[in-house]
């Protein structure tokens, strides 16, 4: 039998401890959640924490989070004492169920009085009285091949990694049972075969109905030292972790009141995925953060993969028909539902949305580069009886120069710019050469005017690019 697999963390300390106890002499807490902090996009930064008797320094848990790498910590509440080594791995447990099959009915009564109904094939039906000494076992632990497709992604330089086939060897316990039932009886033990078995009548008025077995859980030890001060018998101890499972959605609500003035009330609308939770510290964060490896769980969780959460906590699509492209968004009135790419605006109808595009204009650089150069024009036009307020926000790999309508110009590059526009998609999803992003920023034009009624403005700019 191979040995179980156990992952140990290190904080941090000069020294290792080299014994560890028994399972089932080592003392198991619970800790409960007490503070949370949710963030839009499902990651959630928890604390739990509880009373823990302690067994030469050891205590263990099995509430084992799933959390993101490099975002696992432990932590002893008293002062003078510390968390110097935590382990965490596969334990034995006792599993109790009621019993589904005629074999472990039969497993669960054996040493009882018992009238088994046998129907051989092609043969009458026969009854055999006795007492029942159950079905052999045996398992045994084997290694199998198996194979794991990853997802197709995008890399860091925004190259296209199709999907992967990934081979590897995991170990698989296998049961097998006996392909016969012995039974006890005045001349000796019959064998009987378990296909032919139609009926079993148990003598007793209450029969075992309850299956025990082992099971393997997951378990963390987490042992606390002293800097000095006598090791206590009891310590609160904790873990903080950033696991998905928990995420926010703001409802915004605009009241417009007198003198021009307007009123905007937050709420939020709280998704738990993760945990039971009761008279907890929450709080909500506004803005989303950028977890580098928020695809990789940590060692510690024992886990494969992650867990499988609702439709709410799903990646934004961009799908045609599909209303989660915008659900990051801290715009105004952002949860609203998403009309289609078909629908007008609520605020500007009938007027056109148009670039006029001028022939491009080509000059070789180094001759490996072309300039292209073009002149773009946009001019919303309101049918609306009162003057209409336009916030107008454009983006576009390359330079742009010289916006009308006192346009406003920024420029960052794909590190800084992590926005996902409502239409289309992020830049690093085009399949563009790996210097393209070298040569060309990422571009902004801002335009804020009033447009009054009945009229139209126009937002016009330069732009260009450098293409292969």
């Amino acid at each position: 039998m191979r040995p179980t697999r156990i992952t140990t963390h290190l904080l941090l300390s000069t020294a290792i401890v080299i014994t560890t106890l028994a399972n089932a002499e080592v003392p198991e807490f619970t800790p409960k959640i007490t503070d949370v902090t949710v963030f839009k996009d499902g990651h959630t930064l928890v604390m739990a924490r509880g009373e823990a008797k302690l067994k030469d320094g050891w205590c263990r848990t099995r509430e084992v989070p799933a959390p993101l790498l490099g975002a696992f910590w432990t932590f002893v509440a008293e002062e003078g004492f510390e968390v110097d080594f935590v382990k965490a791995g596969f334990a034995d447990a006792q599993e109790s169920r009621p019993c589904l099959t005629f074999e472990e009915i039969i497993q669960a009564n054996a040493g009882k009085h018992a009238i088994i109904v046998e129907h051989p094939k092609d043969a009458d039906a026969v009854s055999h009285e006795g007492v029942l000494l159950g079905i052999l076992e045996h398992e045994v632990e084997r290694e199998v091949e198996t194979s794991e497709t990853r997802p197709s992604t995008y890399d860091r330089w925004g190259g296209y990694v199709p999907n992967q086939t990934v081979r590897e060897a995991k170990e698989e316990k296998v049961e097998s049972l006996a392909s016969f039932v012995m039974l006890k009886k005045e001349g000796g033990v019959q064998l009987i075969k378990r296909e032919n078995i139609r009926s079993i009548c148990l003598a007793e008025e209450d029969p075992i109905t309850e299956h025990k077995g082992k099971t393997k859980v997951r378990e963390i030890g987490i042992h606390v030292a002293s800097k000095g001060a006598k090791l206590p018998d009891q310590a609160e101890v904790g873990m903080v972790f950033i696991q998905r499972g928990v995420r926010w959605i703001p409802d915004y609500r605009i009241e417009l009141l007198a003198n021009g003035k307007a009123k905007v009330s937050l709420q939020g609308t709280v998704i738990n995925d993760l945990a039971d939770m009761e008279n907890v510290d929450l709080r909500l964060v506004v803005g989303v953060p950028s977890f580098v490896m928020k695809d990789a769980l940590s060692p510690m969780a024992l886990r494969d993969i992650g867990l499988r959460l609702s439709s709410y906590f799903a990646p934004p699509s961009w799908r045609r028909g599909e209303t989660r492209a915008d659900y990051l968004s801290n715009a105004l009135m952002s949860q609203a539902v998403l009309p289609s790419r078909s629908e007008g605006s609520p605020e500007l109808r009938g007027g056109p949305h148009h670039e006029d595009t001028k022939a491009p204009s080509t000059e070789n650089a180094d001759r490996c580069w072309c300039l292209c150069a073009f002149v773009v024009q946009m001019r919303p036009d309101s049918f609306k009886d009162k003057p209409v307020h336009l916030y107008v926000t454009r983006k576009a790999v390359g330079t742009a120069t010289n916006a009308t309508a006192d346009g406003k110009i920024t420029q960052s590059n794909t590190v800084e710019d992590t926005s996902i526009p409502q239409e289309g998609a992020p830049w690093y999803w085009w399949n563009w050469p790996w210097w393209y992003y070298g040569v060309n920023p990422i571009s902004e034009i801002t335009w804020d005017t009033v447009v009054r009624p009945g009229q139209s403005a126009t937002f016009a700019y330069d732009w260009y690019y450098y293409c292969p």
